[in-house]
Parts: structure tokens; C-alpha cells; sequence
């Protein structure tokens, strides 16, 4: 890995823990796992450069992935570490010619990022419940939790989940995406005229979505499907006439990037993110043109805070 590099991509030493068969052991089953924090170092790195060798990631991971799939629902081991044949090097770095095709960030935003390491930084976990909204990052209150009963009850299940199936679970991470419910965005109202949250929830790395879940039923629809990877017998809200009973189905995308938008929370991340998320979407559409990645869908989001305040912008 070339020097300039250390400091903006590096992997926090993550462990997604796969789910398993419960086991007589004290400590839930690990397998390694994907948590790669990206930052953007603006004064040594082009956006083309950290973007296409994040891309080279998803790339070789996914062919990983692709080999060594093992659950019926779909979730794989994955490599913590980065792989052999990954590009490190800038190509944008010994240009004697800038050009406007391959954008920077902005140049005053490299005074606010932390220039240390990243290894390690973030606590491991085994989950990560993503609440799909359908809403705009820049719509999102600083504390999602305190404007979202949907999202205030995802992240209190979350934690009660280690204690919920202990076999599977160690500490489970929960935040909402703009990706949209599936049939789009819905409107419910109770009989008072207020508004009812119905949305999906991303389950991963098992790649599971749960479809039609509101703030009074998501806690009993998240614990049925880590207990009996079900959610069969809980029933629709009553908050409001018309919401869908609850469901689960195999997620459509076989990979995701998650960019940190969250603009009211870190204003920096507000600014990255767009040009992240655009640069993503370009240099992912030119792979999979190539075949390059040719095992299935990546799904690229804007998501709500991940980590602290240190490093901007983030991704998973």
C-alpha cells in the first residue's frame, strides 16, 4: 500500500459475525468481515483515485463472495483484508495536466479531517439494520431518532438484540438510507391525521429485507426474524387502516455502498457525499459494463451518521 494512501483508506478491523446455527458456545460464531471506512485526504488524493480503488474492493470481495456463499437467505464470509490484486496507487497524482473530469473535493474542507489512523477506530459488530426511507440525507434531522419513531424504535431493538439471540448476535448497528420501501413511498395517517411510518428494513451482511414495518410492530418483526428467520406471525399495524402486514424476502442487490450524507449532523459529510455517491455511481456502472462485476447488483445509498466526528466522508 503506497504511504499516501494509509491515511485515507484503511480498514477499521471489522468483524461481521455470520449467522449460524445456534451453538452451545458463550461467544457467538465470527467469520471475518467487510467494514471499510473511506476518508477523503484531500491534499494527497484525487476522488477518481479513492473512489476506483474502493470500487477495486467491491469488485474482489464480490468475486470472493460469490464462491463462498453459504446461507439460503444469502449472506457470505467476506475477507477483512485487502485483497492482492487491489490498486493503491493515485493515477490522478503525477498530472501535469488537471482536468475538471475527475472532481476534488473542496480544498477548505482538508483542515477539518483527521490525518490520523483509522485502524481499529470502530467497534466491532454483527449487524447493521438500515432503515429505508425513501427521503432525501438532507432532509434528515441532526438526531434522527428524536424526528422518527420508526427509526427511535429500529435502534432500540437493535440493542436488545445481543440478549434476544445471543448465538447470532453481538452488537448490532442501526441507521436510516434514502433507498426507498419497495412500491415506493407510502402515506398512512391514523385517525387523528397523523402521519404513520411504514418503510423496509436492510438487513446485512444477511441481505434480507423486512417490508411493511411500523414503529409499534418493527421490534417484534426484527426479533422473529434473528430468532426464526421469520417474521410470519407478527401482525400489521393498527396505528392506521391499510398498512401491509409484515414480510421478508431476500434483498435485490448482492452488494452495497453506503456513503455518510448526513449533512445536518456533519456538514462535511453533506458536502463529500454527493460527489462520492456520483463518483460511485460512474465508476460502478463502467465495471459492471466491463463484467467486472459480473456476479449480480450494487446498491449505492446516502446513509445517516456512521462513527464520530473524526473522519469525513465516511462510507461502508
Amino acid at each position: 500500500m503506497t504511504s499516501s494512501l494509509t491515511g485515507s483508506l484503511s480498514t477499521a478491523n471489522e468483524s461481521f459475525q455470520q449467522p449460524a446455527t445456534p451453538s452451545t458456545s458463550a461467544n457467538p460464531p465470527t467469520a471475518p468481515g467487510i467494514m471499510h471506512t473511506l476518508r477523503s485526504s484531500l491534499s494527497i488524493l484525487s476522488l477518481r483515485s479513492i473512489v476506483s480503488t474502493a470500487s477495486s474492493l467491491v469488485s474482489t470481495t464480490t468475486r470472493s463472495i460469490s464462491s463462498t456463499a453459504t446461507s439460503a437467505l444469502g449472506a457470505s464470509p467476506c475477507s477483512s483484508e485487502y485483497p492482492p490484486d487491489v490498486d493503491f496507487s493515485d493515477s490522478c497524482a503525477a498530472c501535469l495536466d488537471p482536468c475538471t473530469d475527475h472532481p476534488q473535493l473542496p480544498a477548505r474542507l482538508a483542515a477539518k479531517v483527521n490525518q490520523g489512523a483509522m485502524a481499529g477506530s470502530v467497534k466491532p459488530y454483527s449487524h447493521h439494520l438500515i432503515l429505508c426511507t425513501g427521503s432525501s440525507p438532507a432532509s434528515w434531522a441532526a438526531r434522527v431518532d428524536s424526528a422518527s419513531p420508526l427509526a427511535r424504535a429500529l435502534s432500540q431493538v437493535a440493542g436488545e438484540l445481543p440478549a434476544v439471540a445471543p448465538a447470532k448476535v453481538s452488537r448490532v448497528l442501526a441507521n436510516v438510507c434514502d433507498r426507498a420501501p419497495l412500491g415506493g413511498v407510502q402515506h398512512f395517517f391514523d385517525k387523528d391525521g397523523n402521519e404513520v411510518e411504514c418503510m423496509d428494513v436492510m438487513v446485512w451482511p444477511d441481505r434480507v429485507l423486512l417490508t411493511g414495518v411500523t414503529a409499534d410492530n418493527v421490534g417484534a418483526a426484527v426479533k422473529e426474524y434473528f430468532e426464526h428467520e421469520k417474521v410470519e406471525s407478527v401482525e400489521p399495524s393498527d396505528m392506521a387502516q391499510g398498512l401491509p402486514r409484515p414480510a421478508m424476502e431476500p434483498l435485490d442487490v448482492d452488494r452495497a455502498v453506503f456513503v455518510c450524507a448526513h449533512k445536518k449532523r456533519d456538514s462535511r459529510c453533506g458536502e463529500a457525499a454527493p460527489l462520492l455517491l456520483r463518483a460511485f455511481h460512474d465508476e460502478i456502472d463502467a465495471l459492471e459494463a466491463k463484467s467486472v462485476l459480473a456476479h449480480g447488483s450494487t446498491g449505492i445509498y446516502g446513509i445517516s451518521h456512521i462513527g464520530g466526528h473524526k473522519f469525513a466522508g465516511t462510507m461502508v
